[in-house]
């Protein structure tokens, strides 16, 4: 059975809410580890509302997180998808310090 071009042209362009996280510049008055690490679990938390599993699906941006969190290196903005509820979400996480593209631009969403 041949699908038709137009039903799936648009199941590929299905439109994404867009989440855009932002890991805030920390004070030197906390503990910086302690703080990345509450920041980071929040992060986990609001990525799971918009239906994506951080450590299952997207592996290799968990362990950029843990760099962060224990060794304060920065990383490039991660883009994650994931669905919920029947919307497709698409999730940007980027250091705050971090100056971004038009493209990385969505809803803002301070963690």
């Amino acid at each position: 059975m041949i699908t038709p071009l137009v039903s799936l042209y648009d199941n590929i362009s299905q439109s994404y809410v867009i989440r855009t996280f932002t890991l805030p510049i920390l004070d030197d008055n906390f503990n910086d580890r302690e703080t990345r690490r509450y920041y980071c679990r929040e992060l986990s938390f609001s990525l799971k509302r918009c239906g994506v599993r951080l450590k299952n699906e997207y592996n290799d941006c968990y362990e950029k997180l843990c760099a962060y969190v224990e060794n304060e290196r920065m990383f490039q903005p991660l883009v994650l998808y994931g669905k919920k509820d029947g919307r497709n979400f698409k999730c940007i996480i980027y250091p705050s310090d971090m100056h971004h593209t038009s493209e990385e631009r969505g809803e803002g969403v301070m963690v």
